[in-house]
């Protein structure tokens, strides 16, 4: 198998717009057909790696900041409803699940600025802390979409509000450039296990 970049108004070269379950996030098909490539246009495998880090990181960095919205949107939520004469966020079951959000949040951010440094500063370290930030992400940002959901009640469920599409979100990035389990896999490889 070969990557090659080509030309987007080279002859056999077309794309159209494709639907997706996030209605936010633009989704497109491309198509070759008959599309002749000479071998100055093949990447190397270190250039791969190289786009491989820099896709993953950017599409990490995307899903710091829907996990980070979701977790304030959920915040300010718990904050504004009241139920039993209360905000919700005074419960435990709400509290506990959104400090759990927050601190994964957290930790995905510090390993994924320590991930981006290395990519200008030390990029023999990238490609590892960069798969540690999108597979420690990969779950976390999917179980925050699910608890953003679950704690706007029945309403997060609806168009109405927005808890639905950072799951959505979730669930379109977690398989981007790698899911969880690839790039744990890929750790494993880098460190020699």
């Amino acid at each position: 198998m070969f990557l090659a970049l080509v030309e987007s108004d080279a002859p056999g070269v077309s794309a159209e717009d494709w639907p997706g379950m996030d209605l936010t996030k633009r989704l497109g098909r491309l198509s070759l057909q008959d599309v002749r490539v000479g071998a100055d246009a093949l990447l190397s495998g270190a250039a791969l790696g190289r786009i491989l880090d820099r896709a993953t990181a950017a599409v990490t960095c995307e899903m710091i900041g829907a996990a980070e919205g979701a977790v304030a949107l959920t915040s300010e939520f718990a904050k504004q409803r009241i139920q039993f004469g209360d905000p919700i966020g005074r419960y435990q079951a709400v509290k506990h699940p959104l400090a759990e959000m927050h601190v994964d949040v957290e930790s995905a951010k510090s390993l994924l600025y320590y991930a981006a440094w290395c990519l200008d500063d030390s990029p023999d370290e990238a490609p590892r802390y960069v798969s540690m930030a999108k597979a420690l992400l990969s779950d976390a940002f999917a179980r925050i979409g699910i608890d953003a959901v679950q704690l706007h009640g029945a309403v997060g469920y609806t168009w109405e509000y927005d808890p639905h599409l950072y799951l959505k979100r979730s669930k379109w990035a977690r398989p981007m450039y790698g899911d969880s389990g690839f790039h744990y896999d890929r750790i494993a490889e880098l460190g020699g296990l």
